[in-house]
């Protein structure tokens, strides 16, 4: 995906919750997570085979805990589910049993190819942590690194500010 086509789906996404410039920041934190998690190239966390259920998947590499966790989540958030579902498939009153039917496992596997489920499920995995995204790049990664990768993983502050320069910035 190129960062283009990937800053609009950031966008959509963070207005289907957001309006305003915190969408646009929402949609900033987005596009560099995606940056900094997979390159915007790597659909398969490395070192994973394709058929495992362990690792991480899709542009936003989530693990299928994660899934789990946002499905618990917008299941008890009823406004927060509402939005989810009208932004992904283009309804009114779209049905969640969809989304559990696939379960977790299932919307892993889907996030391989399915870009804008993965970025649903991206931003529904930051409206479940505390405080607001920040507006400045360097919060992000800061927010970034507490929030999604968390201190065991690979990714840094550092990393995710290059990443997102490289990769979003400069290509906009």
């Amino acid at each position: 995906m190129n960062p283009k086509q990937l800053m609009l789906l950031c966008r959509s996404c963070s207005r289907a919750f957001h309006n305003g410039e915190y969408a646009e920041r929402c949609a900033w934190l987005l596009a560099g997570t995606a940056a900094t998690e997979s390159h915007l190239k790597y659909r398969r966390q490395v070192g994973f085979s394709w058929q495992s259920e362990k690792g991480a998947f899709g542009l936003w590499q989530i693990e299928k805990g994660s899934v789990q966790t946002s499905l618990n989540w917008l299941q008890r958030n009823i406004k927060r589910k509402n939005q989810a579902l009208f932004w992904l498939y283009e309804m009114e009153g779209a049905d969640f049993r969809n989304l559990n039917a696939l379960g977790a496992a299932g919307i892993c596997r889907q996030m391989t190819y399915d870009h804008k489920l993965a970025c649903l499920f991206a931003r529904v995995h930051y409206l479940q942590k505390p405080g607001k995204v920040p507006s400045s790049i360097a919060e992000q990664a800061s927010y970034y690194k507490k929030h999604f990768n968390t201190y065991l993983g690979k990714g840094s502050e550092e990393k995710y500010m290059e990443d997102f320069r490289r990769l979003i910035e400069f290509n906009l």
